[in-house]
């Protein structure tokens, strides 16, 4: 399946603490952190929370709150 770019979000960490993204909403499990000024990809939003996927081809859940969006 090819994704469309028009379709996807990119977004800027704006959290001033090191991010974690977790294995899902709300979840405990960490997957991997980014810092303030990481961009990411916005794959899904739900609930108040992101599925980004990072430079490195990484993917996670973040906090909508602690993203900017470009």
């Amino acid at each position: 399946m090819r994704l469309q770019l028009a379709t996807l979000k990119e977004a800027v960490v704006v959290a001033t603490e090191p991010l974690v993204a977790v294995e899902g909403p709300a979840s405990t499990v960490k997957r991997f952190a980014l810092e303030e000024g990481s961009r990411v990809i916005v794959l899904e939003e739900q609930s108040g929370w992101c599925h980004v996927r990072d430079s490195a081809d990484r993917e996670g859940w973040t906090p909508a709150s602690a993203l900017g969006l470009l």
